[in-house]
């Protein structure tokens, strides 16, 4: 597996969206080059994030939350699933809207919001 591959941390609260935001991960990416990890809440992705170089955040949780963990980890790349631009403002890199969501979809943002970030 390549050490330089991404990883991909979400934080999402529903177990069915969660399992089909991974399943459109794996669509959209070769295997082996992502690591998919799953975060409980707000202080497991921040442990998450402190033990390794996360590449993107993907998750369902409010913009006042995506506040405080970029505020906690302030280089953290954030796209969020919402249907409001809320997040945005809070620091998100792009909000999506889960029921729209296909792999390529998803696929796109994360390659562009790690790109965005490493400008």
């Amino acid at each position: 597996m390549p050490a330089d591959r991404l990883h991909v941390l979400l934080l999402i609260g529903d177990s069915r969206d969660l399992r089909r935001v991974r399943a459109l991960l794996d669509e959209a990416f070769a295997l082996g080059s992502i690591r998919i990890s799953a975060a409980v809440g707000a202080m497991d992705a921040l442990a998450s994030v402190a033990d390794d170089e996360t590449g993107v955040l993907i998750t369902t949780r409010g913009p006042d939350e995506i506040a405080e963990l970029l505020v906690q980890a302030p280089g953290l790349t954030v796209l969020a699933l919402s249907d409001s631009a809320a997040p945005v403002a809070a620091g998100a890199q792009e909000a999506l809207v889960l029921s729209d969501l296909d792999g390529s979809r998803l696929g796109r943002a994360v390659r562009h919001a790690v790109e965005r970030s490493r400008k």
